[in-house]
This record gives structure tokens, sequence and C-alpha cells, in this order.
């Protein structure tokens, strides 16, 4: 029973009425009477100057009520309306009605020389009837309004968190990267480069045999100090500022060439957007290889970022890998996603078993 109650009062209100349609409710209600009373008249132009005079005193009312409803909705636009309050400020309005009548009919009908067609006599009950009658009008007019007005807000605030738990998730991911990037450039490297210096010294006092042994370790040791290190660590973190966003792709298929084949073709124009949106575009396409590779497997790989409009940015990662109908994301396209809701893109999806994958991703740049 309680909870019937509460529907009740939710069904009541309070809404953030439209004066329009406030405005019509008045004017039908009020030209039911206009209408029973100008038969009376002949038919023809007494019968139509009856009618316009009529509609005119009715224009004349519902200008200062129509003036009232504005004014209300601009004091509530940035204030929580509460039922009590809503409940007065109707009756006030129905009041304000019962009064413009009451004075349209001792002076605008006399005025116009019109029979009454207001039929005001008793102010209480045609005050509780609109009154009543009203609220259940705005209810019905406005409910599902309001509804979606609570859905929209409600998917606002879900937006909101999900913006700031991708947020999230792309700042622990790059500060990770960022460590591991430093780790490998400053500690790992260095420890390699002075285990191959030693390894160096201790050989010299070696018979020669030992010497050819040693010094082919030595060489892996600063190949993968001076080069497979640094191909992690431009992974990890890539040179944008220095090579651009077309080449650190350029350098990231040239890491994985071994695995896979990749056909990339960027337009130029996207050197000139801002750092952040190049890095986003960077990670989708690193992790969109990544999962070609991982979960294809595919052959061939085809990157392409052009724009479709002057400020529309289409990325394209297709693979003829054996595609796939699952739509349960990994890590990695958990990232994608999240770099796509950071940059206020949007993403596309085909793919079929057995007709490989591709990811579409536009993105809109200032």
């Amino acid at each position: 029973m309680r909870q019937r109650w509460e529907q009740v009062k939710n069904f009541i209100g309070p809404y953030r009425y439209n004066p329009g349609i406030l405005i019509g409710i008045v004017f039908l209600i009020t030209a039911v009477g206009l209408r029973s009373s100008i038969f009376p008249y002949t038919r023809g132009y007494a019968r139509v100057h009856a009618f316009l005079l009529g509609f005119t005193i009715i224009a004349l009312m519902e200008i200062p009520i129509y003036l009232c409803f504005r004014l209300s909705n601009r004091y509530w636009t940035s204030r929580i309306k509460s039922r009590s309050s809503y409940i007065i400020e109707f009756a006030l309005f129905i009041l304000l009605w019962n009064l413009l009548e009451n004075f349209a009919k001792r002076t605008l009908i006399p005025l116009f020389k019109m029979r009454d067609f207001l039929y005001t006599d008793n102010l209480v009950g045609t005050f509780l009837f609109r009154f009543i009658l009203g609220l259940l009008l705005v209810a019905i007019t406005h409910s599902r309004a309001r509804d979606l007005e609570v859905e929209l807000l409600q998917a606002g605030e879900i937006n909101a968190a999900l913006t700031k738990r991708y947020s999230a998730l792309i700042e622990t991911d790059e500060e990770i990267r960022d460590i591991a990037a430093t780790l490998l450039h400053d500690r790992i490297q260095s420890e390699l480069m002075l285990a191959a210096a030693k390894l160096t010294k201790t050989s010299q006092s070696l018979p020669p045999e030992a010497q050819a042994e040693i010094l082919p370790v030595i060489k892996v040791l600063e190949k993968i100090r001076g080069t497979d290190i640094r191909q992690v660590s431009q992974i990890l973190t890539p040179n944008l500022e220095g090579e651009g966003l077309i080449g650190a792709c350029e350098t990231l298929c040239e890491n994985f060439k071994s695995t896979i084949d990749i056909d990339l073709k960027i337009n130029n124009r996207v050197e000139s957007i801002a750092e952040n949106v190049k890095l986003g575009i960077y990670r989708i396409i690193e992790q969109a290889i990544t999962n070609s590779i991982k979960h294809g497997p595919a052959e061939s790989v085809w990157i392409s970022a052009e724009f479709q409009e002057s400020n529309i940015l289409e990325v394209v990662i297709a693979d003829d890998g054996p595609g796939s109908s699952s739509q349960s994301p990994g890590k990695g396209t958990q990232i994608i996603d999240a770099w796509i809701g950071i940059l206020s893109g949007t993403k596309e999806i085909e793919s079929k078993p057995g007709s490989g994958y591709a990811l579409r991703v536009l993105i809109p740049i200032a």
C-alpha cells in the first residue's frame, strides 16, 4: 500500500512543465464555454464576430498566465522543485486563472457586449475542478518526458563513471609502460653494459680458446642492450615528438615484421593534431595489431588513417585472420575502448568466422 501511495505521489509531480502545453490546456477548457455560447448568435457574420471577440478575451486572460509560467520555469531552472512547492505553485496559477476570468466577466464581456461564456459563479467548485484536472493533465502529458529526463541523467552519470574508469585504465597503463621503459633503459641496459665490460676484461686474462667462446656472448649482450631493449622501449613509450605518429607507427610495424606482414597508410595531416590524440591513435593501432597476432593468428594486416571530413579521422585496422563472432573483450580491446571513449570516438567491428577481422574507428579532431 505504501509503495502504491509513493507511485501516486510521484505521478502527481513535480514536473518541469512546458508553458505552451499548459496554456493550450487553459485555452481548450475555456474554449468549450465559448463554443456553446456562440450558437444563439445568428449564423454567419454575427457568430464569427462573437467567436473572434471571445477568442480575444481568452487571449487577454492567457497572456499574464503564460508570462507567469515562463517566469516560474526560469526560476526553477537551476533549483530543485519539491512536490509541495510544485502543488502550491500550481494552485496559485489556478487561482490567478479564476481571478482573471472573474475580471473578464465583470469588465471585458460587458465591454465587448457579449454573452457570458466563462461561467465562474461557483469559484470554489471551479477552482477545485480545474486544480485536480490540471494536475492530472500535466502529469499525463509530462510523465514520460520526466522519465526520459531521469533516464538521460542516469545514462550521463554512467557515461561519466565509465569515462573516469577509462581514464584511470589509460593512466595506469601508460604509467606501467613508463616505469618498464625507464627500468629497461636505465637499469637493465646499464647492467648489461657492465656485464659485457666485465666479461671483456675477464676474457683478456683467459687463453685464446676461452676468449673465442666468450666473444659471441659479449656480442649477444651488446645486441640485446643496443637493439632489442631500445626497440622494446620504443614500443612501450613511442617517440611521437621526435618521430611523429607516422614514424612511430612505422617503427612499431618494423618490430612486428618478422611475425606478420603489415601495410601502413597514414595521411600526413595527422602530424598536426594534438599529442594526446596521436598517442591514442598509436595505442589503438598497437593493440589492434597485437590482437591480430594473438587472437588471429593473421598473416597480413592493413592499417589506414584518413580524414573522412575536415574534422573526422577514420582509422581502419583489418586482417586476414579467421575472424570471430565472440564479443568478450580482452585487455587489448578494453584499452582500445578506453582510448576511443577518451577521444570521444566511435567504433565499428566487422568480423565473421573465416572472413577476417576489421576495426573501424572514427575520431573527431578539434
